[in-house]
């Protein structure tokens, strides 16, 4: 059950909580500027003659001094920072979703026509972005998709497609003059190490072990 006396001892203990912290940083920050004011004597002692490119870090340092001052004196400015900060990446998380079921069935259509004719995932140049041209839609608007209508990523989805297609070509006779590597290649496996940790991945087999399980 809500108390209202639980809640106000609470958020008094948190309150006086920050109170405390930025207590501490005041305390912090009169320290370091003292320190700051001791490094400033030898520069009032010089003449004003020396390289300007010297006073750069000295400069560097009072904005960097001003700024934690700003902090400590104004909390709530940098509070309010890391509120819009945080409304900003919801608003990115949530875009994702702008998508009405009829845009997500047209973007499945789309897709399965590439999926019948492949091609497309075997260029080397294939990409979440070079996909999402060849379809039209936002980068995370195809992401949304693969993940609701495929249930995978975009990686996970070309790997499958490429397998399936290197798994026919190992068997047929057709391309028995290629190498396996070769064969990997031509769907767009770009390294022989990629190709055989994929293919593994997804049968359990090297492509030469499933070539000759699969040897007519």
């Amino acid at each position: 059950m809500f108390s209202f006396a639980g809640f106000a001892g609470q958020y008094g203990s948190e309150y006086a909580d920050d109170r405390q912290i930025h207590k501490w940083l005041k305390q912090y920050f009169y320290i370091i500027l003292i320190i700051f004011g001791g490094e400033l004597v030898p520069v009032f002692l010089v003449p004003f003659n020396l390289d300007p490119l010297l006073y750069i870090p000295l400069v560097n340092s009072v904005l960097f001094y001003l700024l934690v001052y700003k902090a400590v004196v104004n909390p709530e400015i940098f509070s309010k920072l890391a509120l819009a900060g945080s409304l900003i990446e919801k608003t990115s998380k949530n875009k994702t979703f702008s998508l009405k079921e009829s845009d997500i069935n047209n973007v499945k259509i789309n897709l399965d026509r590439m999926i019948f004719d492949k091609s497309v995932f075997f260029k080397s140049e294939m990409s979440l972005s070079y996909l999402s041209a060849e379809l039209g839609i936002a980068e995370h608007h195809l992401t949304y998709v693969l993940n609701k209508v495929y249930n995978t990523n975009f990686k996970e989805f070309v790997n499958s497609i490429r397998v399936e297609e290197v798994k026919k070509r190992l068997i047929d006779a057709d391309y028995n003059k290629l190498t396996i590597e070769a064969i990997g290649g031509s769907v767009g496996f770009a390294s022989r190490i990629t190709f055989h940790n994929v293919f593994k991945k997804h049968t359990n087999l090297t492509p030469a072990d499933f070539k000759k399980m699969n040897a007519q």
